[in-house]
């Protein structure tokens, strides 16, 4: 949530800096009324445009990394008795088997450490 409100505090900061360019563009005669309404109206939307993109990225759930492989379906491509290979999703993963799993078995993520997945095998069905 702090890192949340981090990248919209950021956000108000680059409205409030914009807002003060404006202004002091507009006190000196540089630009007009009109002209300072519209930039200013302009940076609002667009900044709370990017805040609220920004928001919802960081509340999106992960797509990748350990936490999302727990759970996945493979297949071993060597006998893990007890560490070896499996194939998941395309990849390759150095493989610890909580029993021995032969090459070919389908098999289960049940856990993630650094780049080694323990697995588990399944009936396949």
């Amino acid at each position: 949530m702090a890192r949340r409100l981090l990248f919209i505090s950021d956000d108000v900061a680059a409205v409030l800096l914009t807002v003060a360019v404006v202004w002091e563009l507009y006190s000196s005669g540089i630009i007009g009324a009109g002209a300072a309404i519209v930039i200013g109206a302009l940076a609002v939307a667009f900044f709370s445009f990017v805040a609220f993109k920004t928001y919802r990225l960081q509340a999106m759930e992960p797509k990748v990394g350990a936490e999302v492989m727990v759970g996945k379906m493979g297949k071993a491509v060597c006998d893990l008795d007890p560490e070896g290979a499996v194939e998941i999703e395309g990849e390759y993963w150095k493989a610890v088997g909580v029993r021995p799993v032969w090459k070919g078995a389908a098999v289960r993520v049940v856990r993630i450490d650094g780049l080694k997945a323990t697995v588990v095998q399944v009936e396949e069905g």
